[in-house]
């Protein structure tokens, strides 16, 4: 395994077990650094029976080489990229009473943080369980860490006084103003007023109650 350099700034953190842990993160264990592994092994990093050094770490850990020391603190806390950072507020707060709400694609935030629910079929289905909560030490297996967050989101505005464009699924009670320019395929509960313009294919059972204005050529 590679080794890291004698002039590295020190160790990291040491591993806690109640700690959560995903891709990329470092910490020290009887001075030697594990790097937890990305997607989709990171899912073994906050398990038990998965701590560094154990039988079953590589499922979830890398072994990077030794350490000595401390890192040093940083001066001031920085905040995450700006590409990581919602500047518009936090999402909705994860709920337990919200759980049949969520699927993939729905966005909350815990503790700053927001979080979208995996796209996966199969993953997405944690979401709907309170183990998997941002806060749990499952989380990783539902729920995507998107970006660091501070505050609420505005609400929206008005609703706007012009209809959509799009037509509802649903057709209208009542009728339109004018006529289509198609027949419709149903004939009309009662007749008209006016006689069509055109003759019946068929004759009519009765005769009619005015003569015709040419004889007929039969009899």
């Amino acid at each position: 395994a590679p080794s890291v350099p004698l002039d590295a700034p020190g160790c990291p953190a040491a591993f806690s077990a109640s700690a959560t842990y995903e891709g990329g993160d470092s910490v020290e264990v009887g001075g030697v650094v594990y790097e937890c592994k990305a997607w989709p092994y990171s899912a073994f990093c906050s398990l038990t029976n998965f701590e560094p050094g154990s039988d079953n770490s590589d499922l979830g850990w890398i072994k990077k080489g030794g350490c000595d020391g401390t890192i040093a603190p940083t001066s001031s806390p920085t905040k995450p990229p700006a590409e990581l950072y919602y500047d518009t507020g936090c999402h909705h707060p994860w709920l337990a009473s919200d759980l049949d709400t969520y699927v993939p694609g729905t966005r909350v935030s815990y503790n700053n943080y927001v979080f979208e629910c995996k796209s996966d079929i199969h993953y997405s289905k944690f979401c709907k369980q309170a183990a998997y909560s941002p806060s749990g030490i499952y989380w990783s297996l539902a729920w995507n860490k998107i970006a660091w967050c501070e505050g609420t989101m505005a609400p929206t505005s008005t609703p706007s006084a012009e209809p959509s464009l799009t037509p509802s699924a649903e057709p209208s009670l009542k009728p339109s103003a004018s006529p289509s320019d198609e027949p419709s395929l149903k004939p009309s509960a009662s007749p008209s007023d006016e006689p069509s313009l055109k003759p019946s294919a068929a004759p009519s059972d009765e005769p009619s109650l005015k003569p015709s204005a040419e004889p007929s050529l039969e009899p």
